[in-house]
């Protein structure tokens, strides 16, 4: 039983948290610079990772307007 509920415990991080963040490291790291990136980030969910991964798109898209209007 102990070791059911450590089992449960190591895992339920992975789930909650790097689960959802995995798509954010994957967008992140594919913008570099001068490549635009056309996978769209898409998190459902009103809790901190779906609020992460919104704010992360705005940014993305304000960078991304910044980097047009520099090359116009």
């Amino acid at each position: 039983m102990l070791a059911g509920l450590f089992l449960v415990l190591n895992l339920l991080p992975r789930f909650v948290i790097l689960n959802p963040i995995g798509p954010i490291v994957r967008v992140a790291t594919a913008a570099g610079p001068g490549r635009p990136v056309e996978e769209n980030l898409v998190l459902a969910g009103c809790n901190e990772t779906g609020a992460l991964g919104r704010a992360f798109q705005r940014m993305r898209r304000s960078l991304e307007e910044a980097m047009k209007m520099l090359d116009a």
